[in-house]
């Protein structure tokens, strides 16, 4: 009886000792470090924002440890997919093509991109006549729309990000409209060409506005909120394909913070309303 007893002692241990192990297991996130206010660096250099908020708190919640790196949004999927990191999360909207190349997780926020120009600029009087645009679903009135705004900028130059669903549909509804897109490497060189006069006008998420207004009181945002088809269905963490057990934990901890109201909460904090997903 005693053996047997020392022997129980010593299994519990072990399973004590395995289950300790695998909740100190160490996962690597990327993020970009320049897209405020999802992750930038403040004056110290430090990694700040939603995303650097909502990154230990999902962690937590996977009992899993997270180191966080940042990485150009150029190069953000191919090292992932190179094994430097074993996760992404970068306001990176959910789309088909980006689909081929990594795996999802639920969305953790919102997606919707609208316009941004000074108030000085004639685009300012812009009256959209739809609020939002779904482009999976391009009615006559969206693509009357989408066909207004080309004309009021056309021969005008639109700042966009490099790489982004922001540039794609720039490049897909505006470009061969007669209007000159300008890609940028990150988001505070889009600002700081916006509010120099550099150019007429960016796309930007929703998210973005009150940042670019922190730069110069003169900014103000037109047109209807784009979403949906090119655009995606919402942002999420990205992990390699074959990764299902990572995503599904990922899964997990983002619906939990959304019930919870944890997202909807650092939203606010970090972009003034709530950002969480549908």
């Amino acid at each position: 009886m005693g053996y047997l007893r020392l022997l129980l002692v010593v299994m519990a241990s072990l399973l004590g000792s395995w289950g300790a192990a695998a909740q100190e297991k160490t996962i690597t996130i990327a993020t970009e470090g320049a897209f405020a206010p999802w992750n930038s660096k403040d004056a110290a250099g430090h990694l700040v924002g939603f995303e650097i908020d909502l990154i230990p708190n999902l962690c937590a919640r996977m009992q899993i440890r997270c180191n966080i790196v940042d990485q150009a949004w150029s190069g953000i999927i191919p090292g992932l997919n190179a094994g430097k990191y074993d996760a992404i999360m970068a306001a990176m909207s959910v789309t088909d093509e980006r689909s081929k190349a990594v795996l999802f997780t639920a969305p953790y926020a919102g997606v919707g991109a609208t316009f941004a120009t000074l108030k000085s600029s004639p685009l300012a009087s812009y009256q959209a006549k739809l609020d939002r645009i779904n482009l999976a679903d391009l009615n006559t009135a969206a693509q009357q729309e989408i066909s207004s705004l080309a004309a009021v900028l056309k021969g005008k130059t639109v700042g966009v990000n490099r790489s982004t669903t922001n540039e794609r549909f720039a490049n897909a509804y505006l470009k061969d409209k007669g209007v000159e897109i300008r890609s940028y490497d990150n988001a505070e060189n889009t600002a700081l060409d916006l509010v120099a006069g550099r150019v007429d006008a960016v796309v930007v998420t929703k998210t973005q506005i009150e940042l670019l207004r922190k730069r110069s009181q003169d900014v103000v945002a037109f047109g209807p909120l784009v979403g949906g088809g090119i655009m995606g269905v919402g942002t999420a963490a990205a992990v390699r394909k074959g990764d299902q057990e990572l995503a599904d934990k990922f899964s997990k901890a983002i619906k939990e913070a959304v019930a919870d109201g944890t997202i909807a909460k650092l939203s606010q904090k970090w972009f003034g309303f709530d950002n969480s997903p549908l």
